[in-house]
This record gives C-alpha cells, sequence and structure tokens, in this order.
C-alpha cells in the first residue's frame, strides 16, 4: 500500500510532463519552426470565351521575408480552369506553387518559399465552383474564389549534421 501511495503521485506528475525532442548536434534533418502567413493578392483562374486554354495567375506576398513574386501558369482548359503541377516556378528563384483538383471535386493550392536552408510552405483548398458568366476582360469558365486571400504557412529549417 505505501508503494502504491508513493507511486500514484509520480505517475500523475510524468502523465501532466510534455515530452520535448533534443536535436543532436550530429543529426541532420528537416524541423518545423515558427511559421507565418503568405498573402496571396489579384488570384485569377480561368478561360477566355471561345478559347480551349486557361491561366492561372497571382501575386505571392510575405512581409516577413520581403517576398513579392508573380506566380502564373497556362494550360488546355481540361477541367475548365488552369491547373498545373507542383514545382511550377514563379518569377523569384524558391518560389514555386500548384493548383491540381481531385477529378474536379476540389482544387487545392500549394505554394513554397525555398531560401538557404529554410522552406516555408502551404495548402489551401478553393472549393470546386466554376462560375460561368462572363466577367469584365471576357474571362470565361473561372474558378470562383476572393481574389485576395491569406494562407498560413509552415516553416521548416533543414539542420545540416555538424562533423565529428
Amino acid at each position: 500500500m505505501q508503494l502504491v501511495s508513493l507511486l500514484l503521485p509520480l505517475f500523475s506528475l510524468a502523465s501532466t510532463l510534455r515530452a520535448t525532442p533534443i536535436v543532436s548536434s550530429r543529426s541532420g534533418g528537416i524541423y518545423p519552426a515558427p511559421a507565418g502567413t503568405f498573402q496571396i493578392a489579384d488570384f485569377s483562374d480561368g478561360g477566355i470565351r471561345y478559347s480551349s486554354h486557361a491561366v492561372v495567375t497571382f501575386i505571392i506576398k510575405d512581409s516577413a521575408t520581403s517576398l513579392v513574386a508573380n506566380c502564373t501558369a497556362s494550360n488546355q482548359a481540361q477541367p475548365p480552369v488552369a491547373t498545373t503541377p507542383y514545382a511550377t516556378a514563379c518569377n523569384v528563384t524558391g518560389v514555386n506553387f500548384g493548383l491540381s483538383t481531385n477529378n474536379g471535386a476540389d482544387f487545392y493550392l500549394i505554394v513554397s518559399h525555398k531560401y538557404g536552408e529554410t522552406t516555408d510552405m502551404a495548402a489551401t483548398g478553393l472549393g470546386n465552383i466554376i462560375n460561368t458568366k462572363p466577367l469584365p476582360g471576357a474571362q470565361y469558365n473561372y474558378l470562383d474564389v476572393p481574389s485576395d486571400f491569406e494562407i498560413p504557412y509552415s516553416r521548416f529549417v533543414e539542420v545540416t549534421p555538424t562533423p565529428q
């Protein structure tokens, strides 16, 4: 009975503690760090009436890293809006994006920014509403999402092993 009365408080204390991983100076890998937010501006994805091409274009900004990049891709409109595989390059080195669909069920935007040993990466769902009413400028069959929105990103820092 005395052993139980001694161990029970210890087990209670142990259950409230959180284990924190300790990175060995000899190990390598990628570890998450504090994150921020990408600002997406002027997002547009659609085609032009009577054309089989569609274009996705937007500006990505991150005030924490002074990032401003223009991202654009075009393809045959199958589905009726532009999609592009991840790692499509933007106009700034290290900035990539992808816009894909799950058989037209939903569209997903993935954005990443790699600089030095740090990579900021974000993904978000954009829904699946294709608006067929023409916009000024004759854009047609466009993905109906706000032109400006934010995506929280995760930051990953690559840790290089130290030589012994």
